[in-house]
């Protein structure tokens, strides 16, 4: 699979408030390399060119609005994954931290520490 951006879009727009960054949009190479967002890609890159080819567009303007396109809809999808996973394992320790508080008991702490590891390392 090869993606490529030899001619990337420069858009400017104006904002109302005085502050104004300068962004340049670039694509999150760890999309590609990630075997669900390849096998996605394979799976719906027939059917985006089908229903968004039309004789007035460039051939051009699809490919490089399917990039955007599917490579936007898995990073949303991956982000609202991890952020699930993030929030049940937060819900855990906090459920486990209430019920060591309560019990005292040595394996409930054991049980917390290893979620607040799991937590960590989720959020590393």
């Amino acid at each position: 699979m090869s993606w490529s951006s030899h001619a990337p879009v420069i858009i400017t727009i104006a904002s109302p408030t005085p502050f104004q960054k300068h962004w340049n949009w670039r694509l999150n190479e760890s999309l590609i390399e990630d075997p669900l967002m390849q096998k996605e890609v394979k799976t719906h890159i027939d059917q985006f060119f089908q229903m968004n080819s039309t004789p007035d567009t460039a051939p051009d303007k699809i490919w490089e609005a399917h990039k955007c396109v599917i490579l936007t809809r898995h990073g949303a999808k991956r982000k609202r994954q991890r952020t699930q996973e993030t929030a049940e394992l937060s819900r855990k320790v906090a459920d486990l931290e209430k019920q060591h508080k309560s019990t005292l008991n040595d394996d409930t702490y054991s049980q917390l520490d290893a979620a607040k590891a799991e937590l960590n390392s989720h959020l590393s």
